[in-house]
């Protein structure tokens, strides 16, 4: 069986290659961000906790974006993909972090009604 260390280190290509072709041109924004909520849950579930917080980073930042433009579209979106960042960070050791990310999406959430 392989170690969290083996499988972080086999990832991690996939993960740089993943994320360089969701750069290509012509995805939507919104597909881009699921694609890249998908891939952060991924490396979370093998065990690679920074990796997987650095791309949901970008799919909440492409969220944050649309959901700027379209708040009744999209803000949904967002506050859902806040808890991905809110678990990292929970596996990470860091709780501060993970309940300000829950805390935004609860605020974002009660904004809609």
């Amino acid at each position: 069986m392989a170690s969290s260390e083996q499988v972080t280190f086999r990832l991690a290509p996939l993960a740089a290659i993943g994320r360089a072709l969701l750069k290509v041109d012509g995805i939507e924004e919104g597909k881009r961000a699921r694609l890249l909520d998908n891939l952060s849950g991924r490396l979370g579930a093998a065990g690679d906790n920074g990796a997987a917080l650095d791309t949901i980073r970008d799919a909440v930042e492409i969220r944050r974006r649309l959901a700027g433009a379209l708040p009744a579209r999209f803000a949904r979106d967002l506050a859902q993909s806040l808890s991905n960042p809110a678990r990292c960070l929970e596996r990470m050791g860091d709780p501060a972090g993970a309940e300000a990310a829950k805390r935004e999406a609860g605020e974002i959430m009660g904004k809609r009604g």
